[in-house]
């Protein structure tokens, strides 16, 4: 008798464990699917926000103090393809926009891209995607922990229940 309730304690954790495991990583991926779609709806909106200021040929590149923690580069160009503004000098991004998204890989990583024509300008906005692997991996883990914080609870529970 003993040996068939061994079996039914390890079969159950063992079952337990793993569906936990599979829907735990379901939840992660899933959590970061949905982030990057609103880190990419964060890129538009600032793209968009862009449209009411001012740029123009007089408009000078403002470099990022030292102590600024600004995640996102700024570009913007007139319909002749003159740069107008760039936010960050120091970022290597491509010198034309492919209006819409797009992920460019350059010497500093890879950037999520967006870019968007408004009259007779091309704005840009990029993120690096370290930035946001990072923020959306951490956001995952902080949704999935209380599931795995469970799993010792239901061991128990499992183990007084056999």
């Amino acid at each position: 008798m003993n040996s068939i309730k061994r079996q039914l304690l390890f079969g159950l954790l063992g079952l337990v464990l793993a569906a936990v495991f599979l829907g735990a990583a379901a939840v992660y991926r899933q959590t970061r699917a949905e982030l990057d779609e609103l880190f990419d709806y964060q890129l538009r909106q600032m793209a968009l926000s862009l449209r009411d200021q001012a740029f123009g040929a007089s408009s000078p590149a403002v470099p990022a103090s030292a102590g600024e923690d600004f995640d996102f580069a700024i570009q913007v160009w007139s319909a002749d393809g003159v740069r107008l503004y760039l936010s960050r000098p120091q970022a290597v991004l491509p010198a034309r926009a492919q209006l819409g998204f797009e992920t460019v890989v350059t010497g500093e990583g890879a950037w999520r891209v967006f870019s968007v024509q408004q009259h007779e300008l091309v704005f840009q906005v990029a993120q690096p995607m370290r930035v946001r692997e990072k923020f959306a991996a951490a956001a995952a883990l902080r949704t999935v922990a209380p599931v795995l914080l469970l799993l010792p609870a239901l061991g128990l529970l499992i183990w007084f229940t056999v």
